[in-house]
Parts: structure tokens; sequence; C-alpha cells
């Protein structure tokens, strides 16, 4: 009688607890499914990526076969080497040049005409001790105009 009394005053306990284990179950069950669901999002979307992937790797490959056809294989190499340099982000042109010597006097200068296609053009006659002309060049897009070249003798020079 003891032991009916004390299980039916925890009646109301057990049907608690009952309904947690149920929740917390229902509960988990939710989390699986949904983690399935994400498994399956991520699998799909891989797919399809890798599928562009290799359709634009086969979509290259043939276009190489076809300059290979057309150009042959040393010309195809360099027009790719060239389209890699121009399409990329590294710098290989400089934004400023400074030569010396080589130059021309009069109708044979040609050092000047060429380089001022690409910038910005100065040259400085420099008077050496041993008289020999010399120059400075600078070929730029943005520099300001060089100070006036001093004299300088052939032993201040370094080297």
């Amino acid at each position: 009688m003891e032991n009916a009394k004390g299980t039916a005053e925890m009646q109301a306990d057990l049907a608690k607890s009952k309904v947690g284990v149920d929740i917390r179950t229902n509960d988990a069950n939710a989390r699986t499914a949904e983690a399935r669901g994400e498994a399956e999002f991520i699998l799909q979307t891989g797919t399809a990526r890798g599928a562009e992937v290799e359709a634009v790797g086969l979509a290259r490959a043939r276009g190489y076969e076809a300059q290979v056809r057309a150009l042959g294989s040393n010309a195809t190499t360099l027009v790719n080497v060239i389209t890699a340099l121009v399409d990329g982000s590294s710098k290989f042109v400089p934004d400023i040049l400074v030569t010396s010597g080589g130059v021309s006097v009069g109708a044979y200068d040609v050092v000047k005409e060429v380089l001022s296609r690409l910038g910005t053009v100065a040259f400085d006659k420099v008077a050496w001790a041993n008289h020999l002309a010399q120059a400075r060049r600078w070929v730029g897009p943005n520099f300001s105009e060089p100070a006036p070249a001093k004299l300088a003798k052939q032993d201040d020079l370094p080297g």
C-alpha cells in the first residue's frame, strides 16, 4: 500500500520527465535532420562548382589545342605568357628609367624619340673632366625637372 501511494505521488514527476525526454529527442532529431540537409547542400554545391571548374578547364584545353594547331607550340607559348603578364597584377615595367652613355647628336639621335613614347623624357648634358659628351635621361609618367647637373670629374665617381 505504501508502495502504491508513493508511486501515485510520483506520477506527475514521471509524466514531466517523459515529456522532457521526448522534447530532447525531438530536438536531437531536428539537429540531425538539419545537419544532413546542410551536408547535402555542401555536397551538391561542391559538385556543381567542380563541374564548372572542369568545364572551364576543358574549354581552355580545347582553346590551347586550337592555338597550337593554328600558330604552333612556340607561338602559343609566347601568346599565353604575354597574356598572363598583361592580365596579372605584377608590375614589370619601371616607372622611372635612368640610363647613361650612347648619346648621339642630331639626325642620328633616335633614343629620345623612342623613349618619349613611354612617357615624359628629359635629357641633360653632363660635362665630364675629360670633355667627352655624356647625358642623364629620365623617363617616367610623373617626374619633376632635375636640378642642373654639376660638373664632375671621373675620379669623383664611385666604382
